[in-house]
């Protein structure tokens, strides 16, 4: 049982089942919740042993899917990165290989974000379905919807205390460029105590 087995079932009795990456092998081994007692083995494998550069790669890919999970939205080529950075020296990789990370990092995304709204009507269904989810990286609430029909409001705690405190507050309720199935999206703009007009002319003096 010294081959590759990574795929990895937890049963109803609490034990955790790990099995073969090869799809046409039957081979599994039990073992408890601690992961520290072997319980039992099933079948032996029926293929070759598999090279230590295919098993560094496979445990790449599953760093990688764990990753996704608990971060949707850094980008796949930064994570793949990070990854091949922290591994082993001579682990030997092709185009192939990262290219089929990055595929089965999107597939995973697709399938833990919600899907493009194809209405109006179903947009704002979305963001009042996920108003208690959507947050920002400070963990604030960022989408406030009383019912599905009121205007979506996308802004923050800290935004409102912000806006709160502003002595001039700047509007632009643009037509021309809104979200799909929107008519208008209305932004509004402060400026903050530490930035004042001289840094911001500052500012544009140095962009022109």
């Amino acid at each position: 049982m010294d081959l590759c087995i990574s795929k990895k079932f937890e049963t109803e009795k609490g034990s955790i089942r790990y099995r073969c990456t090869n799809k046409n092998c039957q081979s599994s081994i039990y073992v408890d919740n601690n992961v520290t007692k072997v319980l039992s083995m099933l079948n032996e494998h029926n293929h070759a042993i598999i090279s230590e550069n295919i098993v560094s790669r496979q445990i790449i890919n599953s760093r990688i899917k764990r990753k996704c999970e608990n971060d949707l939205f850094t980008r796949p080529n930064k994570i793949i990165r990070q990854e091949l950075r922290s591994a082993e020296n001579d682990l030997q990789t092709v185009h192939s290989d990262i290219k089929l990370w990055r595929k089965s990092m999107y597939y995973f995304r697709k399938k833990k974000l919600p899907t493009i709204p194809k209405s109006l009507e179903e947009s704002k269904l979305q963001l009042f379905n996920l108003r208690d989810t959507l947050k920002t990286n400070l963990n604030e609430y960022f989408c406030y919807m009383e019912e599905v029909l009121n205007i979506a409001v996308l802004t923050c705690p800290t935004n409102l205390d912000i806006l709160s405190r502003s002595n001039h507050i700047f509007a632009d309720g643009t037509f021309l460029h809104s979200p799909k199935y929107y008519d208008q999206l209305y932004t509004i703009h402060t400026l903050q105590k530490e930035r004042n007009r001289v840094a911001f002319m500052q500012v544009k003096k140095s962009l022109a």
